[in-house]
């Protein structure tokens, strides 16, 4: 049984197994479901009245729409006045 299987497990083995599924689920993903993924989270802290921090993998290229949603989640002056689609649409006007 799975759970039996789980159960023996380290601590250490447990994580090592949890990162290796995660990392298979996210190289099934494209760069555009985990930039959307990313920008619905910041809209629901945003909605949520909190802040919003954009963390990048540092193996993956940064698109330049990830780094406008770095700059616009930084910049709170705008994160809170201006949503993300209207920012986006006035970086490239």
């Amino acid at each position: 049984m799975i759970n039996e299987d789980i159960k023996n497990l380290t601590l250490e083995q447990k994580v090592d197994r949890s990162i290796s599924l995660l990392k298979k689920i996210v190289n099934k993903k494209t760069k555009e479901v985990l930039f959307d993924d990313a920008l619905w989270r910041c809209n629901v802290l945003r909605g949520l009245g909190a802040s919003a921090f954009v963390m990048f993998n540092c193996e993956n290229h940064k698109t330049e729409r990830v780094r406008h949603l770095v700059k616009w989640t930084t910049r709170k002056c705008l994160y809170w006045k201006v949503p993300f689609i209207e920012y986006s649409k006035l970086r490239h006007s």
